[in-house]
């Protein structure tokens, strides 16, 4: 795994933790409220409470009670409310110190509804049942509280007849549009005067039948209250917050948060699936998926909160598509970047190796030389090199070195440039090979090597005197012998990976028409569909049947073979296949020795 890559998945799932870290100790909560306020615009609308009349009380009466009731005030109205048929009376907390609760009208047969009010215990006092988000909004509404009984709650409880109900220890707000005016109410004097003239038979203004079977609140009117609290859809007071929830309860719809762990394993599960999703989309397509799955999973986000009530949390998944999103698209940016750059390292190697391999062929009266590589898509560590030393004498250098990329390519060219600055100076292949390799050892790459075959022609004496340093062996095929020889390597220490090796070379006589073959392992290392080597007999068995062509044409025969065994395949090797044959010497010129074509050349030129 490369460096890159390593500090990538590093970022990644560093990015995740810090992430679920978040969401564990809730400190997006801010956030997540801007989504539960959006989402609670387009749900759809609750009724305003029927079961519930409200009775505003202003500031006069609040004060100093107002007749025919006076100080009492409260306690009066308390118990003719009762008298009505109200099934429950709910005080707000603002008016909890006008209850006298050992006043006689409380305990009277006629006040036969439960009153239920704020004590100095109840979580309602100082809004203690009302749940103050991170950004000072009210979402949240506590039920249940080690402080004290909720009065809100046991008025429910008593509207509904049952001594307990399974209800949540808190839970979201639904909050509804509809607004506080379209709750049925009526105000203290409006009450009183018409009682007034009920008691004189005349018409009042309320119809009490009205009150019949409801809850009534008794409470401050909303707009003389000094408290107001910002909810998702604007500031309102204490009451009309406890009234939203009051309708949650009268509903049975109340809205759930899921936990953090349960909202960290949903970041956890999207994030994944939009892992698996990118990485199966091309990069023009991951823009428009990374879009679809966003808004995919606000939308299924939505309908699960519109239809079960529960809200899931939308912050951290969003973040878990786009940082995948992101982190894949760096990592991807990051992979074609590579590609790009060793693209380009792999033509800068092919040039160079082109640059530097120039002598592929070399032809004289006496001796035709011949080098040809297949070309696979990655450029191998194949060289080869010709010398003309004097007159008579021709070096030719071919070996291999592992590899495949742009070092492979400098290691190989300084061989050959070495090659070239020492083969002149040495008269065997075996001092020229230890030259090389103790200047390799030295001074070349670390961990690189070359295997190599060395061979020395002289034409003029018609022998061949070679060293190998771990090369394939050499084949020799001659007019005299049906059979073709193979010369195996000498030593199979490669160049480069041990100082004073010491190679040792062999010297062998040539005739006319002699045919010698040297490869790489690219050539006979060449496998087909069923998994068989081409293999040295292979080879040995095309030049058999073609020694006869010239050079040119047995080269082609040659690759022609290698390629059908390898039924088309792509190559997975390089390849190099190097053809020499020793011609018969030209006839000098009938009588003219070489004294007399010397002095020829002044007497021309003279003339």
């Amino acid at each position: 795994m490369k460096r890159w890559q390593r500090i990538f998945l590093i970022v990644f799932f560093s990015g995740f933790i810090f992430l679920g870290g978040i969401s564990w100790t809730g400190t997006q909560a801010s956030l997540e409220g801007k989504f539960f306020d959006l989402f609670l615009r387009f749900k759809p609308k609750l009724r305003a409470p029927q079961e519930i009349i409200l009775v505003e009380v202003d500031e006069e009466v609040k004060e100093d009670g107002l007749w025919p009731w006076k100080e009492a005030w409260l306690i009066y109205l308390i118990n003719y409310l009762s008298g009505l048929g109200v099934k429950a009376i709910w005080i707000d907390p603002l008016l909890e110190k006008y209850i006298l609760p050992g006043h006689s009208l409380l305990k009277s047969a006629q006040t036969r509804a439960p009153v239920f009010y704020a004590h100095k215990d109840s979580p309602e006092i100082q809004d203690k049942d009302l749940i103050f988000d991170r950004d000072g909004k009210i979402r949240r509404y506590r039920l249940f509280s080690h402080e004290g009984e909720n009065s809100l709650r046991q008025t429910f409880l008593a509207y509904k007849g049952k001594g307990e109900e399974k209800l949540p220890e808190e839970f979201l707000i639904n909050y509804q549009k509809w607004s506080y005016g379209e709750i049925e109410k009526y105000t203290y004097f409006d009450l009183v005067i018409s009682v007034f003239l009920s008691f004189h038979r005349e018409n009042p203004r309320i119809d009490f039948s009205r009150f019949r079977d409801k809850i009534c609140i008794l409470a401050l009117s909303p707009t003389l209250q000094k408290k107001f609290y910002p909810t998702p859809f604007r500031s309102v007071s204490p009451l009309e917050i406890r009234l939203q929830a009051f309708n949650n309860l009268l509903r049975g719809n109340f809205l759930h948060k899921l936990r953090n762990r349960e909202n960290v394993g949903t970041f956890l599960l999207v994030s994944f699936l939009s892992f698996l999703i990118f990485t199966k989309v091309k990069r023009l397509k991951r823009i428009i998926f990374w879009v679809f799955l966003n808004l995919f999973y606000l939308s299924l986000s939505f309908l699960i909160f519109s239809l079960s009530g529960i809200y899931i949390d939308n912050f951290l998944p969003l973040c878990g598509i786009s940082y995948v999103f992101l982190a894949l698209t760096f990592y991807y940016y990051n992979e074609e970047l590579v590609i790009k750059i060793e693209e380009r390292r792999k033509e800068l190697a092919r040039r160079l190796k082109n640059e530097t391999l120039v002598n592929r062929s070399l032809s004289t009266a006496t001796l035709e030389i011949m080098i040809k590589t297949s070309s696979p898509h990655d450029v191998e560590g194949d060289f080869f090199d010709i010398m003309k030393l004097d007159e008579h004498r021709f070096g030719v250098l071919m070996g291999k070195a592992p590899g495949k990329s742009l070092e492979t390519v400098n290691y190989l060219t300084k061989l050959i440039n070495e090659f070239r600055i020492q083969a002149p100076l040495h008269k065997r292949p075996r001092t020229v090979l230890n030259a090389l390799n103790n200047l390799l050892f030295t001074e070349g790459a670390k961990g690189m090597y070359a295997v190599c075959l060395y061979l020395i022609l002289d034409t003029e004496k018609k022998i061949l005197n070679f060293a190998n340093a771990g090369q394939e062996p050499m084949l020799l095929a001659s007019e005299s012998s049906q059979e073709i020889a193979v010369y195996e390597a000498m030593d199979s220490t490669p160049l480069g990976i041990a100082r004073n090796v010491n190679f040792s070379d062999m010297e062998l006589n040539l005739n006319k028409e002699d045919l010698i073959v040297c490869f790489t392992s690219g050539v006979v290392e060449l496998k087909n569909r069923e998994g068989k080597e081409f293999g040295i007999n292979g080879l040995k068995e095309v030049i058999a049947q073609y020694r006869t062509w010239n050079i040119g044409k047995l080269m082609n025969k040659v690759f022609e073979k290698i390629h059908r065994f390898h039924q088309g395949q792509e190559l997975s090797q390089e390849g190099s296949l190097l053809l020499i044959r020793i011609k018969e010497e030209p006839a000098k010129e009938k009588g003219v020795t070489d004294g007399q074509r010397k002095t020829s050349i002044p007497q021309i030129i003279q003339s």
